[in-house]
C-alpha cells in the first residue's frame, strides 16, 4: 500500500530558529508506549487515537520503490500518562490490538530519549532519516548501533531492533 503524506496523522515535529527538529513536549508524567496494530491499519489507528486526543507518531520509511511506509509495520507510539490517562481504551480502538506488555498489568513503556530521537530524525513528511532531507542528527542517549542505520535493514530487522527496546533495554555502553 502506498501511503499519502498529506493523510498521514503523524506528529508533525517542530523547527527551531536554527532549522533543527524538535519533538514534541510531553505532558509531566507522559511516557510513549508501543501499540500493535492490525494488518495494515497504522494510519487509521492513529488517527482513532488523535480523534480520542492520544498523541501518536507514526515514524515512517521511504522503500526501494520511493513508497512511504510504516518504519515498523504493524506498530504505532502512543503517548500518555499511564496514571492519569484513560488509556485502557485505546485496546478498543478500530486498528488497534493492543499496548505492549510484559506479563504486567500496565504497559512497558520505551525507554526516554528513544521516540525523541526518532522524532528528531523525521522529516516534515513524517520520514525518518528522510533521504531526500539533510542528514541525520547524532543520537544521544545509548542505542544500539543498528538504530542509527534503520532505513538499510530489512523490515523484519527494523522489528527485531523495535523488540529489542522491550528487553533488558538498550545499555548506554551500546551507544
Amino acid at each position: 500500500m502506498t501511503l499519502d503524506a498529506t493523510t498521514m496523522p503523524v506528529i508533525q515535529p517542530t523547527v527551531s530558529d536554527s532549522g533543527a527538529i524538535l519533538s514534541a513536549p510531553l505532558s509531566s508524567g507522559s511516557r510513549w508506549f508501543c501499540a500493535w496494530v492490525h494488518e495494515d491499519e497504522e494510519h487509521r489507528a492513529a488517527q482513532h487515537l488523535a480523534n480520542q486526543a492520544f498523541q501518536t507518531y507514526l515514524p515512517l520509511h521511504v522503500e526501494r520503490r520511493s513508497m512511504i511506509v510504516p518504519l515498523f509495520p504493524g506498530y504505532l507510539f502512543v503517548s500518555f500518562d499511564p496514571d492519569v490517562d484513560p488509556w485502557g481504551k485505546i485496546r478498543s480502538t478500530r486498528g488497534v490490538g493492543g499496548l505492549i506488555r510484559h506479563g504486567t498489568i500496565r504497559p512497558t513503556a520505551i525507554h526516554h530519549g528513544v521516540i525523541e530521537d526518532l522524532m528528531a530524525r523525521t522529516s516534515l513528511r513524517g520520514v525518518v532519516d528522510d533521504p531526500g532531507d539533510a542528514p541525520p542528527v547524532g543520537i544521544a542517549g545509548g542505542v544500539k548501533a543498528s538504530w542509527r542505520n534503520l532505513g538499510a535493514l530489512s523490515k523484519q530487522d527494523r522489528v527485531a531492533v523495535l523488540y529489542r527496546l522491550f528487553g533488558a533495554g538498550v545499555a548506554e555502553s551500546e551507544a
